[in-house]
């Protein structure tokens, strides 16, 4: 399939709702308006996928986009940020993963890392 501009799939979407986007200046009030960062509300998994904290959760870090530097790297998976990782020397933290394998014949500006998804058992449950 084409790929399709940015400026294109606004102008379409605001055509498909009744609204006008036809300069950049109006394509870009769009997006203000229509796309806002913040959902607008929250996503019950309770139906489907009720948390049980014996079986924890399974996370995994598979790629990054669009990283500054092309220069190898890494993903870095934890429940809390992991502070300790950023002093200088950086220290061991607990509660965190790594990932493990590059894939060589991704971008360096764009890496896939093809290691799994980690398991994190006993995690605790808030429901707020």
């Amino acid at each position: 399939r084409e790929p399709l501009v940015a400026f294109d799939a606004i102008r379409r979407e605001a055509d498909r709702r009744g609204e006008s986007a036809v300069r950049q200046d109006e394509a870009e009030r769009w997006m203000r308006t229509n796309l806002s960062a913040a959902p607008k509300g929250q996503f019950d998994l309770t139906r489907f996928a009720k948390y049980n904290p014996i079986a924890g959760l399974q996370v995994c870090a598979l790629n990054a986009h669009n990283l500054p530097h092309p220069a190898l790297s890494f993903g870095v998976v934890s429940l809390v940020p992991p502070g300790t990782l950023y002093r200088s020397p950086p220290q061991p933290a607990t509660g965190v993963r790594f990932t493990d394998d590059f894939e060589p014949e991704s971008s360096l500006r764009s890496p896939v890392w093809k290691g799994g998804a980690g398991h994190l058992q006993q995690v605790p449950f808030d429901e707020t």
